[in-house]
């Protein structure tokens, strides 16, 4: 579970912030303070042995202003934890199929992360919940490439606007002073779909916080080392809010949000967009969900230095409309 590179990374982390011995994943380790067990029968498993110890880490890199970086580890862990439970087979390179052989078709991480993240994390706002200004960006941004290449835009734009009548004021062509929070505009997907009846789940669900976590931070983290377009490591408001958006003026983003139109025509048109900020706390929370559940899935012996059992596939992953 972790490779002799992240555990040198780590290791430099945690002497930094004050931890002065690093932790290592081990059967018995030294506890600060008593710590509840999760595993089955009361066995330690990840949570209490391996990544407990780490979340003040991911917690103390973001009080020093590295919210990138304390975003990509936690996201790794919740990485690992889906390989653990749906491995993919040493023969085939597939995740293991219902029937504990290897499966026909294998699995992106992607769809084995928001599997874990939908059906173990349970926090809230829920990682289900639809992001309406990611969804509603993207269907501009289609709208716009469906028109440049001569092609019937208007179901596209149809459902912009229905969204926009969801949440009225809210989305594109408002002030970029107003600031909006997980609670003022995101959606469970019944509701979205009520909406957008021509909308597909499949399509939908890419808008829901743990498809989004994925794409925007894991994904963009782990390959580019930075913040991508669409996601903040700031706030824009003073409110308790775990999930909130920062609006930001088409000149400040980089690249331009769509190729069919210039900077100055998106910014006519659409003067503010929205970019999700996952606060750390519900990243923490979430972590510590999917990690208790993983050790009352998969119990102690996953975790004593052999390959993890795992656990059959769903016949369907959440992703793809399970």
């Amino acid at each position: 579970m972790e490779g002799p590179f992240l555990a040198g990374i780590l290791g430099v982390i945690e002497a930094s912030i004050g931890i002065a011995e690093p932790t290592r994943f081990v059967t018995t380790t030294r506890a600060p303070a008593p710590r509840p067990s999760y595993g089955l029968n009361g066995a330690m498993g990840i949570y209490a042995n391996y990544l407990e110890p780490r979340l003040p880490v991911v917690r103390q890199l973001a009080s020093d202003g590295f919210y990138p970086e304390a975003t990509l580890l936690a996201t790794a862990m919740l990485s690992g934890m889906s390989a653990l439970l749906w491995p993919k087979d040493p023969k085939t390179g597939a995740a293991k199929g219902p029937d504990g052989k290897g499966a026909k078709k294998q699995p992106g991480d992607r769809t084995r992360f928001v599997e874990l993240v939908v059906q173990l994390g349970k926090v809230e706002p829920l990682p289900a919940t639809i992001s309406i200004p990611l969804l509603h960006q993207h269907l501009l941004s289609e709208a716009g490439l469906a028109a440049k290449a001569g092609k019937d835009s208007s179901v596209l734009r149809g459902q912009t606007q229905a969204l926009a009548q969801l949440r009225p004021g809210l989305l594109h062509g408002v002030d970029r002073s107003v600031i909006v929070t997980s609670e003022d505009i995101d959606l469970h997907e019944d509701k979205v779909r009520k909406a957008l009846p021509s909308a597909g789940l499949k399509l939908v669900r890419r808008f829901s916080y743990a498809s989004q976590l994925y794409a925007l931070l894991r994904c963009g983290l782990s390959h580019e080392f930075k913040l991508v377009r669409g996601v903040t490591g700031f706030p824009m408001t003073s409110r308790d809010a775990r999930i909130s958006y920062a609006s930001r003026s088409v000149g400040e983003l980089a690249p331009r949000p769509s190729t069919w139109e210039t900077d100055e025509q998106f910014a006519q048109r659409c003067p503010s967009m929205r970019e999700i900020f996952f606060r750390i706390d519900w990243l923490e929370d979430l972590v510590r969900s999917c990690a208790s559940a993983t050790d009352n899935l998969l119990g102690q012996d996953a975790f004593d230095g052999e390959d993890s059992p795992g656990i059959p596939r769903p016949g369907v992953w959440w992703v793809d409309g399970g």
